[in-house]
C-alpha cells in the first residue's frame, strides 16, 4: 500500500497496557494508527506531550483492516517520530541464505549430471535424497 499524508486532531493516544506489547495506538480524526516502540526512539517523550485536540501531521500506510500503520509523526511545538532505520543484522539470516544457495547450486549440480548421464532414473533418485538431506540439515542445524 502506498504512504498516504494526513493532518489530524488527535483524540486519544494508548501507550501504555496496550496488547500486543509495545505497542502504540492513536485515534485521530477518526481513524486509528499503529506503531512500535522499539521503532521510534525517544518516543515515550513525545507521546506524553501529547494531548487529545493536538493537531498532528501523519504519514502512515492503510492496513487491510481498515487502520494504519504510522510511519512518522510530527507535531509542531511537542516534537516529531521518526521511524528508527537501523536494520537490525541476524545471523540466523546468513543461515538461511547459506542453505537456500547449498540446494540451489546443488540442484544445478546434479541437474548437470542429470543431463549428462544416461540413466536419469537413477540420478532423480540421488538428487531427490540429495536435496531432502539439505533440507533436513537446515532445519535442524539453523541457526
Amino acid at each position: 500500500m502506498k504512504p498516504q499524508f494526513f493532518n489530524v486532531t488527535l483524540e486519544k493516544c494508548d501507550y501504555e497496557n496496550v496488547i500486543p506489547e509495545n505497542m502504540v495506538r492513536l485515534i485521530a480524526s477518526g481513524e486509528v494508527f499503529f506503531f512500535r516502540q522499539e521503532n521510534f526512539p525517544d518516543c515515550q517523550q513525545v507521546l506524553r506531550k501529547l494531548e487529545s485536540g493536538d493537531q498532528l501531521k501523519i504519514g502512515a500506510h492503510r492496513l487491510k483492516d481498515g487502520t494504519y500503520w504510522l510511519h512518522w509523526l510530527h507535531h509542531a511545538t511537542k516534537g516529531y517520530l521518526e521511524s528508527n532505520k537501523n536494520y537490525v543484522f541476524k545471523f540466523s539470516m546468513l543461515c538461511s541464505f547459506v542453505i537456500g544457495m547449498m540446494v540451489v547450486f546443488s540442484g544445478v549440480w546434479v541437474h548437470y549430471l542429470n543431463i549428462s548421464s544416461k540413466n536419469n532414473d537413477f540420478s532423480d533418485v540421488i538428487f531427490m535424497a540429495f536435496v531432502t538431506i539439505l533440507m533436513l540439515a537446515g532445519f535442524l542445524f539453523h541457526c
